[in-house]
């Protein structure tokens, strides 16, 4: 593969002057010096350029390690020449703090990896800001040419995107909000990372139809974006995909935890590119490079033997003791290594996004789980803790009965009963987890009760009941056990497959499934400011839609399906059609 040169900047006149100038007299002191251009000029390096600068960097290798001290020496050396070296004021550079700050990361630039990419944009940078302007001067820390200034307007108007809107998708259960606050950060640096979060935010701002002018343009942040179509979604796309498949192929990058990222916003994007059930398009190929990277990072943890729920049995082997408010609760106190572990870094947290993703699609697709569950035994318990770790537990309980539904084609899962022990049949199985589904009514914390209920007002044309929760946290946790609940009614089974109290049985089904989608929805629509939340509830219109044949209710479903796909980019796909098919509509 060809590698191309890096574009420096640096001031080499004084050295080309000298190769020009070979064997001849160097100019005098009378002669006239020449003026240095206003702007800054590109340059390809050729072999002799690149000569020259590597000279200079031998002699910066030496300086990597820069404080206070070696700054002010270097300043006082710089007075102490200027002031014995006559100048016009006309010639002579005025140091500013721009200087400074690409004085010391032209140091720094040395300790860089070379293996690290750099970030490769179809569109040219620009700027706005002329030179001397009082804009970047008065800048408390200058912006670093080779990071800040890299960033064209595309660029940058979609990495706010993914800041004010891609983000809150990717931190639903996370208190931290890691790819929110860290991930952006660590994106300036990590080209991979940034070409995904570039990616994700074309494909999903091309995707919502309320963004969109009449010349069918993109218009978003007071700005038109011309450029932006959905080459442009592929082009981030694929060099993210080029560089994580070469990336991970190296086993010291495959525990690198940007890349683990980076692996979860393009499964992220590959969630929002095809429409819904559309299995001739969305085969997840991405799903094996991203569990890759799980592998590589994320250890089977022990189980901690404080209050384990059995996952055979279904007991609780020891008491768990009294379980707090969320409100009064002191967690601080309570350093378990299952608190420790569920979100202290960026790697826990994208663990987590890509364990909800995983539910999600298994759900979606009715297909086996393909992450082993061994490594969330640590979690199966009833002990105190933060509500996102509560939540956390109620999606690993929805990934349980997956597993019982679905199968699990990982290698290993936690299901596997020791060889002293016979393993649970269907009915018995079944049974273990209808119990535990019933156990988390008496153990969640009162965090999880819901601030404020209310019943359609079904003459004034409401469907969905108003349920509303504290947080975002609450609601994922909620409705992941309402999923859990779905499951468990639809694969009971006690239910008479054929003869006396089948009908009736199926009777009952039905209004059980109807009920579990309208708190689904309520929940959704009265949470509004969470968009997941009506991703969720449309697990539940996919599976169980056409239980409903109230047509008050049939349009309040439809109305949901559409605000996602209006508002939100999701992707629906051909599911209206469908819905209204197996409704009898025209």
């Amino acid at each position: 593969m060809q590698t191309r040169t890096a574009i420096r900047f640096n001031d080499v006149s004084g050295k080309i002057a000298k190769l020009n100038h070979t064997g001849g007299p160097g100019p005098s002191d009378t002669q006239p010096k020449a003026k240095r251009p206003k702007k800054l000029i590109y340059v390809d390096e050729t072999a002799e350029l690149t000569a020259l600068y590597k000279e200079d960097d031998d002699n910066e290798t030496g300086n990597m390690h820069l404080d206070y001290a070696s700054i002010g020496r270097e300043y006082e050396d710089r007075t102490v020449l200027s002031a014995a070296t006559p100048t016009s004021s006309h010639n002579r550079h005025i140091p500013t703090p721009m200087d400074a700050n690409m004085n010391i990361q032209t140091n720094l630039q040395a300790s860089v990896p070379s293996s690290i990419i750099r970030l490769s944009s179809p569109y040219a940078p620009t700027s706005d800001i002329l030179p001397g302007s009082f804009v970047l001067s008065g800048l408390v820390k200058p912006p670093d040419s080779t990071h800040s200034l890299s960033y064209n307007t595309l660029e940058f108007c979609l990495l706010q995107y993914y800041i004010d809107h891609i983000s809150m998708w990717l931190d639903l259960c996370d208190p931290e909000r890691h790819f929110h606050q860290v991930v952006p950060q660590r994106a300036r640096s990590c080209p991979p990372l940034m070409n995904a979060i570039l990616a994700a935010s074309a494909r999903h701002l091309t995707r919502v139809p309320k963004y969109r002018t009449e010349s069918g343009a993109v218009r978003y942040g007071g700005r038109t974006l011309h450029d932006l179509t959905g080459e442009t979604a592929l082009h981030y796309h694929s060099k993210c995909i080029q560089d994580l498949l070469e990336l991970g192929a190296n086993p010291e990058q495959t525990g690198n935890e940007d890349l683990l990222a980076a692996a979860i916003i393009l499964r992220f994007y590959e969630e929002i590119d095809y429409p819904l059930q559309d299995e001739q398009k969305d085969d997840e190929v991405f799903l094996g490079v991203l569990n890759m990277f799980i592998e590589a990072q994320i250890p089977n943890m022990a189980a901690n033997p404080q209050a384990v729920v059995s996952t055979v049995t279904g007991e609780i082997s020891t008491s768990p003791g009294e379980i707090y408010s969320s409100p009064s609760s002191n967690v601080l106190g309570n350093t378990t290594l299952e608190s420790r572990w569920y979100m202290s870094s960026l790697r826990q947290a994208a663990f987590w996004v890509a364990f909800r993703q995983e539910v999600y699609s298994a759900f979606l697709k009715q297909r086996p789980f393909s992450m082993s569950l061994s490594r969330c035994d640590i979690f199966r318990s009833f002990t105190p803790g933060e509500d996102g770790l509560w939540t956390a537990r109620l999606v690993i309980f929805c990934a349980d009965i997956l597993e019982f539904c679905y199968g699990n084609t990982a290698h290993s899962t936690h299901s596997t009963p020791p060889a002293t022990q016979a393993p649970a049949q269907p009915k018995e199985r079944w049974a273990q987890l209808k119990y535990l589904s019933q156990k988390w009514i008496d153990f969640l914390p009162s965090g999880f009760e819901p601030i404020y209920v209310r019943e359609p007002d079904r003459q004034q044309g409401e469907v969905f009941p108003e349920i509303c929760y504290l947080t975002n946290i609450h609601v994922a946790g909620v409705q992941h056990i309402e999923l859990a609940r779905i499951l468990l009614a639809v694969y009971d089974p006690n239910i008479p497959k054929l003869g006396l109290g089948h009908k009736e049985s199926m009777r009952a089904l039905s209004q059980e499934l109807r009920a579990a989608v309208l708190r689904l929805c309520g929940i959704a629509v009265y949470n509004r400011q969470n968009p997941p939340s009506l991703t969720t509830a449309l697990l539940g219109i996919v599976v169980c839609g056409e239980h409903f044949d109230d047509r008050v209710e049939q349009i309040a479903l439809m109305e949901l399906l559409d605000e996602l796909d209006y508002h939100h980019g999701w992707p629906v796909g051909d599911y209206r059609e469908r819905l209204k098919q197996s409704w009898g509509w025209p």
